[in-house]
């Protein structure tokens, strides 16, 4: 008994020796295969060895990803990517070497280990090419949130416009909200630089975002406000309490693009601000109410607020109106226009409405050919 554990046992020691010793082998014939003078051999060679997560692959992959035929270059990629933190050292100590940094920046992002972070942020400082830096800050994303302080640091050492123009973007894409703090905070330090802000919270989609962008809605500066309400929008229902509670206050002089955003957000529950809105004395306000009110409004409702359109005391709006109606193939459309064409008092309407109809009239017959 004890004699048939033991050979069991031996058994067991050969055949692990035996299978160590083919894996070992197969592995450097892999290695081996990635200086082969076929492609088809070195790209295969790449995905077994990513698939082994082959240590003793990590160099003569890296030295792959620079061959002249791109497919192999991918493939050594994929394959360091797979192999993963183990790659980061031999990654990080090919930082120094210009000829080898971009393929190191790229697969050093992708396996977003955290030993990245220091190195790369250092590249950036002693960069002094911008399109280098910006290689770097693009790819930056793929190491996720934890680069976000780092980022905001590097922004406050670094005079460069356009660089900080790039890091902004950048907390931006993370899509985390963890960099709205620091954002929230260059936008207070910086005015030169709030349009870019506003334009990059539309990225981060997460609710706390809202109350930065309802600072920013009502900002001094034109763009800011407009880039705001356009980036305020991609939060769609969450957005509207707030902007509801902002433009009923009448005192805010920032209606205009509070308004534009509670209108593009388009939902039935917005109808009755924005028929407040459809009678306020700025005429952009009514404006804006208007376009949004023709989207949402049906029947009746939508008779109405075209016949108030067209009645209203100011070009803009009676020209919008025309404007919508002439590519409108409804009934309404028809009787509207008409009843305005002759009977009504303002002889410059009455001309609209009869080059509206005739020009309804020439677009459905169109349609009909």
């Amino acid at each position: 008994m004890r004699s048939s554990v033991k050979k069991t046992i031996f058994c067991i020691i050969i055949l692990t020796s035996l299978m160590c010793s083919c894996s070992y082998f197969h592995e450097r014939t892999l290695i081996k295969q990635l200086n082969s003078d076929s492609s088809e051999e070195k790209i295969s060679a790449a995905e077994e060895l990513g698939i082994l997560k082959s240590k003793k692959a990590i160099k003569p992959l890296f030295y792959a990803m620079s061959d002249s035929n791109k497919n192999v270059g991918k493939a050594a990629k994929s394959a360091l990517v797979n192999i993963g933190e183990p790659a980061v050292e031999t990654l990080i100590g090919a930082l120094v070497d210009s000829n080898s940094r971009k393929n190191a920046i790229i697969v050093l992002c992708e396996i977003n280990d955290p030993r990245a972070i220091t190195p790369l942020i250092s590249l950036i400082k002693q960069e002094k090419d911008n399109s280098m830096r910006n290689y770097i800050l693009n790819l930056s994303v793929g190491l996720g949130p934890g680069i976000i302080d780092p980022l905001a640091s590097l922004f406050r050492e670094i005079d460069d416009e356009s660089v900080q123009r790039k890091i902004i973007s950048v907390l931006g894409e993370l899509n985390h909200p963890k960099a709205i703090k620091p954002l929230m905070e260059i936008y207070a330090d910086h005015e030169n630089l709030q349009i870019a802000i506003a334009k990059t919270m539309k990225n981060i989609k997460h609710p706390e975002c809202i109350d930065a962008l309802m600072i920013m809605i009502q900002n001094d500066q034109e763009y800011v406000r407009r880039y705001a309400s356009y980036s305020i929008v991609e939060f769609g229902d969450d957005a509207l309490e707030k902007l509801h509670k902002a433009f009923r206050n009448e005192e805010n002089q920032y209606r205009l693009w509070i308004v534009t955003a509670i209108g593009k957000i388009a939902d039935p529950s917005s109808i009755d601000i924005l028929n407040t809105a459809f009678n306020d004395e700025d005429r952009n306000i009514r404006l804006r109410a208007f376009e949004a009110l023709n989207e949402l409004t049906t029947g009746p409702d939508r008779f109405k607020l075209f016949k108030q359109a067209i009645n209203d005391n100011h070009s803009f709006i009676t020209s919008a109106a025309f404007d919508f109606l002439k590519e409108d193939a409804s009934d309404m459309a028809h009787d509207l226009l008409l009843e305005a064409m002759t009977t009504h008092k303002n002889k410059y309407i009455r001309r609209r409405a009869e080059s509206a109809y005739n020009d309804r009239l020439r677009s459905i017959n169109k349609k009909k050919k």
